[in-house]
């Protein structure tokens, strides 16, 4: 056996006298094995290589000729694997994750949850010690289950199984059966000057009507309401629609920088390791305005749906070529003036709108008047002495 697992050496001899060279070996206290005669002057045998250059020196000695036909045993092996690096390398890594993967946690997944997304629970359970990597030891101990409880009040009870190399993190979400009461919100007033063209009142006391003109701040449904020997604060909730006019600037410079044709594109890769990102470049990710950056990035999978905590993030940047031009897009500064004011409404649309441009040297402004049909009546709390 300890022969096999050093390595053994089958050795060819070739010399007049083959009885009295076995003879010399055996004086020398060599251990032969597998003895075969070829013909009258050739003789096969094999020896432990620890004995091999012992053999050389003694028959080389007597003038006879040593061939190696072959070799064996755990020691060449390993040997041969000197010679093929690719094979040694995967070899080693192949072993490492047969030691290692079996007892470590690679994968997460949650089970049992309903209202509560996937995300805040993984969430917590990396901040409690459930990682890419951990033993699966410890993640099956009671104090990672109480302190995610503690973080999770919403969650009644947890459990962590393992599978493998997967951890799934059962749960049970608290019934809540408390019936909490409307929000009593305050009064409805309006958010500035307009003629109100709509009104829809769900609670509490309506103190305008359609077409009368309001000023900003003016209050149109109380939260108060009078039940003739009482009043009673219910909160106000209404939807009230107004005709507005509203004014708007929009400047731009008057002459800026244009891109025109790609004149030249780049691609660069970095390395996603859970949080950690390694760049295989060098640079700040900082560009001029003439360049552009797109990013992709793509996570490893596994069969089965699972994704390692591994992306491979890959940068193609483009650079244009510039020239100055004229900024005065009539057309363009309109939309962009009408967008941000639609924004600027909580629901409603512009019903016309009256617009003039107007240039000097450096700057093109467009001055604007909107009609608009938007709400108007926003919330202002309340403020109770006595609840």
């Amino acid at each position: 056996m300890w022969r096999s697992l050093f390595g053994t050496v089958v050795i060819q001899m070739t010399s007049a006298d083959t009885h009295g060279m076995m003879t010399r070996l055996a004086n020398d206290d060599i251990h032969i094995l597998e003895l075969r005669y070829v013909d009258a002057l050739t003789v096969q045998f094999s020896a432990s290589r620890s004995d091999y250059r012992r053999i050389c020196l003694l028959l080389r000695k007597s003038g006879a000729k040593i061939k190696v036909i072959g070799r064996s045993g755990v020691y060449w092996r390993l040997k041969s694997l000197h010679n093929r690096p690719v094979l040694s390398i995967g070899v080693t890594i192949y072993i490492l994750l047969v030691l290692v993967v079996p007892s470590h946690i690679l994968f997460v997944q949650v089970d049992g949850n309903a209202s509560i997304p996937d995300r805040m629970i993984l969430e917590a359970a990396e901040g409690c010690g459930i990682t890419f990597g951990v033993n699966r030891r410890q993640v099956r101990s009671e104090r990672i289950k109480n302190a995610m409880l503690e973080k999770l009040p919403q969650l009644q009870w947890v459990g962590v199984n393992t599978r493998g190399c997967v951890a799934v993190i059962s749960v049970k979400e608290r019934q809540d059966t408390m019936v909490y009461p409307p929000s009593l919100k305050g009064n409805i007033v309006a958010s500035q000057d307009a003629i109100i063209q709509g009104i829809t009142v769900l609670r509490g006391t309506q103190l305008c009507k359609v077409g009368q003109a309001v000023k900003a701040g003016q209050m149109l449904v109380s939260g108060y309401k009078d039940y003739g020997i009482s009043l009673k604060f219910t909160g106000a909730d209404a939807e009230i629609y107004g005709l507005t006019e509203r004014k708007l600037d929009t400047v731009t410079p008057k002459i800026g920088i244009q891109r025109t044709d790609i004149v030249r594109r780049e691609q660069k890769y970095s390395l996603i390791i859970g949080k950690k990102q390694i760049n295989f470049y060098k640079g700040s990710g900082i560009l001029h305005m003439s360049c552009v950056k797109m990013y992709k990035k793509t996570y490893l999978a596994l069969p089965g749906g699972y994704t390692l905590p591994l992306a491979i993030v890959k940068q193609e940047i483009l650079y244009y070529d510039s020239t100055p031009g004229k900024l005065n897009d009539f057309a363009f500064l309109e939309i962009v003036g009408r967008t941000y004011l639609k924004s600027q409404m909580t629901a409603g649309t512009i019903l016309t709108e009256a617009v003039s441009l107007t240039e000097n040297d450096d700057i093109c402004l467009i001055s604007g008047r909107y009609e608009c049909m938007e709400m108007i009546g926003i919330t202002k709390a309340e403020e109770l002495i006595d609840p």
